[in-house]
Formats: structure tokens, C-alpha cells, sequence
């Protein structure tokens, strides 16, 4: 149940980090947009008003997503110790 408990937590940072690379590849490849998407974002938004809130909003959820990830792993750290000190690496290192 422990170890379980830290390999759900470090699968959980790896998608969480993959999930905000992803994100802030969203955030910041606004500057680096197609003409054909550009025309349609300003079809649906106007000319370029919408773009920089979606690109706040992708960048925040980028955010979000890493500190997911930070704290997962910390959580695992945490786990960790509280079953005393390098518990788990004794216990399967022997």
C-alpha cells in the first residue's frame, strides 16, 4: 500500500508535467501562429482581442498544472520520511 501510494504519486507528477510542457507550448506558441489561424481567431473574436486571454489562460493552467506536479512529488518526499528515515530504500536495497 505504501510503495503503491509513491508509484501513483510519481506517475501522477511525470502526466502532470507532461500535461504542463504542453501548456506552456500553448502559452507561448501564440507568437508563432499560422496565418489560417490567425484569420480564424479573428473570425470568432474579433481582431486579436480574445488571443491574449487565451494565452493568459493557457499559461495560468501551465502554472497550475507544474505546481500539481511539485506537489506530488513532495508528497511522495513526505511519504517518504514519515515512515522513517530512508525507510524504503533499506527495506528493498538489502
Amino acid at each position: 500500500m505504501f510503495l503503491q501510494q509513491i508509484i501513483y504519486s510519481f506517475v501522477a507528477s511525470i502526466v502532470y508535467l507532461v500535461l504542463g510542457g504542453v501548456e506552456v507550448w500553448y502559452a507561448v506558441g501564440f507568437g508563432h501562429m499560422t496565418s489560417a489561424l490567425k484569420e480564424v481567431l479573428d473570425k470568432y473574436s474579433g481582431p486579436g482581442h480574445q488571443v491574449q486571454f487565451v494565452d493568459s489562460g493557457w499559461a495560468v493552467a501551465a502554472a497550475l498544472l507544474l505546481l500539481c506536479a511539485l506537489l506530488n512529488i513532495a508528497d511522495g518526499v513526505v511519504v517518504c520520511f514519515r515512515r522513517g528515515r530512508y525507510h524504503v530504500m533499506l527495506k528493498y536495497y538489502r
